[in-house]
């Protein structure tokens, strides 16, 4: 994962390296870098250390602490079957408590209301959802206390990548899922990110109050909706 390793954060990255707008010394030099994070902190990957690293020095921990945070990650992650060499990523530090202490920043004055919207969308639509879609929907949280640099839409999705491990092709799909299936994800083009929807009505819900609705419209009245109409769509 060294690529994910930044050269200088306040010049213009090299396109493989634009994923951490990174600012200490540690995870600008790529020896200390290899060393302390890369396997120092395995298995943790980088961006779950970074994460970590955030959370504990910022105010979004008001409970709990960052090292009781990744114990329950590692309880939880030791209940899974997966293979000795895989990583602990972002998504998987998305317990239950993190998530209460996201919840309980906001009502502190925290950054942001999109812990509040993936609790709302989980609690409407947690149980329809795809182990993949409720992975993205983990990163997309998470990319918001990432505080990390990012320039367009392809960069983004190369950082939620990373933070849940999907490859690049089933992530566009879950996205494209979540976003027209779902509605809960719209592109914030300002931020450079998606922001959690928390009031969407999926699309096949919406098409069938759709049907619903126009079921009450006779064949007389459809007519003359559509005389009243045609000058304009012609």
């Amino acid at each position: 994962m060294s690529e994910l390793l930044p050269i200088n954060f306040h010049k213009t990255f090299l396109p493989e390296r634009r994923l951490l707008g990174a600012v200490r010394p540690l995870w600008r030099n790529r020896d200390d870098y290899q060393r302390v994070v890369y396997k120092g902190c395995w298995p943790l990957h980088p961006l779950s250390t970074w994460l970590l690293q955030r959370l504990a020095a910022g105010r979004e921990l008001q409970q709990r602490s960052a090292v009781t945070l990744l114990v329950e990650a590692y309880r939880f992650a030791a209940e899974r079957e997966q293979p000795p060499t895989a990583l602990l990523r972002p998504v998987d530090l998305l317990t239950g408590d993190l998530l209460e202490e996201f919840v309980a920043s906001k009502r502190l004055g925290g950054r942001s209301a999109a812990a509040q919207a993936y609790q709302e969308v989980m609690h409407k639509y947690g149980q329809r959802f795809s182990p993949e879609e409720s992975t993205v929907l983990k990163a997309v949280l998470l990319a918001t206390r990432l505080g990390l640099k990012i320039e367009n839409r392809t960069v983004y999705r190369a950082l939620l990548v990373q933070c849940c491990g999907l490859s690049e092709e089933d992530l566009v799909a879950t996205l494209e899922a979540l976003e027209g299936e779902y509605g809960v994800l719209s592109w914030n083009a300002a931020l450079c990110q998606y922001d959690i929807v928390a009031d969407a009505v999926p699309r096949q819900e919406f098409l069938e109050r759709l049907k619903q609705r126009a079921k009450g419209v006779g064949m007389q009245q459809r007519a003359e909706i559509f005389r009243r109409q045609l000058a304009g769509w012609l």
